[in-house]
């Protein structure tokens, strides 16, 4: 039973372990695509790296979620962490593609079927342990 006054907020180390298991797949996901457009080995390297690099927001919210009373940040600061992410995977691979003879396609379709895969899996938990949240807010008795 859970204290009218408290909310449980989602376990950063859970939300940490998924994210780290999202990335893990992203940058996966990002060399068979990548590879199955024909990436030389430098392409498939700064793909991956892009995806590397731009995934260090994903962790933001483990970093700068806090509760106070019955409110959490958790889902603003997830909402910021996921514009963050983007703007920075796009970012490194516009440097990336502009400092170096990448082959084109193979590069921009790695990076983004990873940017993308972290995208859909971190909205589906967010909105899973947001309306977690919501329900026990509703009900304080569960």
């Amino acid at each position: 039973m859970t204290n009218a006054t408290t909310i449980h907020a989602p376990s950063k180390a859970r939300y940490g372990s998924l994210m780290a298991c999202v990335c893990v797949l992203a940058l996966a996901a990002s060399a068979a695509a990548a590879n199955a457009l024909g990436a030389d080995s430098h392409t498939l390297t700064m793909a991956l790296a892009a995806i590397a690099i731009g995934s260090l927001p994903t962790f933001f919210p483990l970093l700068f979620t806090r509760q106070t009373g019955r409110e959490t940040n958790f889902g603003l600061v997830v909402f910021f962490a996921s514009g963050a992410r983007l703007l920075l995977i796009v970012a490194t691979a516009l440097l990336f593609s502009q400092m170096s003879d990448l082959a084109g396609r193979p590069f921009w379709i790695g990076v983004m079927t990873g940017a993308g895969l972290i995208l859909i899996i971190e909205s589906t938990a967010a909105i899973w342990i947001l309306s977690k949240i919501e329900r026990s807010k509703a009900s304080p008795t569960r």
